[in-house]
């Protein structure tokens, strides 16, 4: 039993190897820590993503009417999502201390 104990302490090793880079490859790392919640980088992506796509919209719309109004920086539209995030998980979190274990069960019903 000694003998094969290296190999079994190896592979799990290799395994926790893989499945580090299997999850950081899907996105499921942290970015930011809010409280004890995290914010993945897969979540940040998406929200960018909408962010950026509505934002593009809105200027093909309304472009010609905000000539003189200054336009957004990719930079500073990650910061907006990144607050929004940041925003919604710390609303979330009070609203859980608030209303306890009922949280899901009173959202599912507002819905």
């Amino acid at each position: 039993m000694p003998r094969f104990r290296i190999y079994i302490f190896f592979s799990i090793i290799v395994a926790l190897g893989i499945a580090g880079v299997f999850l950081v490859a899907q996105g499921n790392y942290p970015i930011a820590l809010v409280g004890s919640d995290f914010i993945s980088a897969r979540r940040f992506a998406e929200e960018y993503a909408a962010a950026s796509r509505y934002y593009e919209n809105f200027l093909k719309t309304y472009g010609d009417a905000l000539n003189d109004a200054p336009q957004l920086t990719e930079l500073e539209l990650q910061l907006a999502v990144i607050n929004g995030l940041v925003e919604k998980s710390l609303i979330s979190r009070g609203a859980r201390l608030e209303t306890g274990e009922d949280f899901n069960y009173l959202v599912s019903n507002k819905l």
